[in-house]
């Protein structure tokens, strides 16, 4: 389910079915409380038992409302971070491309590999899916670094070791994405924040199957204030949706010419 998530733009029509999905999921959560809420009222009739004691739906829902701030917070601060090494990401690339451009460097083949670099990540790994990482990609780092070991003697001290620092952040901010987009598509964290909220629901039931009326009225609120905070924590279900892989495509058509 959570793969068909990931892959949605962040603006686009099949995001209405992802609401859909989660209000789906949000009617079935009301139901199962509604249902167990008269199981137990059932039940506490033909017992004659006392009622269930209201400080019992607490504690559950505080277990819940602490895991899903917990995990939105994991959601958010991963978006952030993505963002910020995409972002670097493109600034030292835009750096590295003005250097390499100095025709008294004699670095042209180092160039070349770098737009090709840009050419495989715009192609391997931001259109297809930005999650896995192109072997192309990698292979045209690897000889961007060997260009550069072969020049590092006759550069300028200041110069080549710019030109390092610049090559080792590309490298290490295309590592942070594709880590952070592997981290994303964990679905654990997921699930148990689902199923901790249909528990929610079922004792919220539970504490008012002595008072049906005020019980569905407490089930229904609660199954839209969880179904609303899902559908506001799915914008960054995919911390990528958000991001210009155009820019990746703008950077290759500046160095071609």
């Amino acid at each position: 389910m959570f793969e068909f998530f990931f892959s949605q733009p962040f603006y686009s029509a099949p995001r209405s079915l992802q609401y859909l999905a989660l209000a789906a999921q949000g009617v079935v959560a009301l139901l199962l409380g509604m249902g167990f809420m008269r199981l137990i009222g059932w039940l506490l009739q033909r017992s004659k038992a006392p009622g269930p004691v209201a400080t019992f739906f607490s504690a559950i829902t505080t277990l819940y409302a602490l895991f899903f701030a917990f995990h939105a917070n994991q959601v958010w601060s991963l978006e952030q971070k993505v963002e910020v090494a995409f972002r670097s990401e493109i600034t030292a690339i835009a750096s590295l491309d003005s250097l390499l451009r100095q025709d008294d460097l004699a670095l042209a083949t180092a160039h070349s590999h770098l737009v090709r670099y840009t050419e495989e990540v715009a192609r391997g790994e931001w259109e297809t899916d930005q999650g896995k990482p192109s072997l192309q990609a990698s292979q045209e780092i690897e000889k961007l670094r060997e260009e550069f070991a072969r020049a590092t003697g006759r550069l300028p001290s200041v110069l080549g070791s710019r030109i390092w620092s610049l090559l080792d952040d590309i490298a290490k901010k295309r590592d942070e994405r594709l880590s952070a987009s592997e981290h994303c598509r964990k679905q654990a964290s997921w699930w148990s924040v689902f199923v901790l909220g249909f528990l929610a629901h079922l004792a919220l039931g539970f504490v008012h199957a002595d008072r049906p009326r005020a019980g569905a009225f407490a089930l229904t609120l609660f199954a839209c204030t969880t179904t609303a905070a899902y559908m506001i924590l799915t914008s960054a279900i995919n911390p990528f949706a958000k991001l210009d892989r155009m820019q990746y495509v703008h950077a290759v058509q500046t160095m071609v010419k």
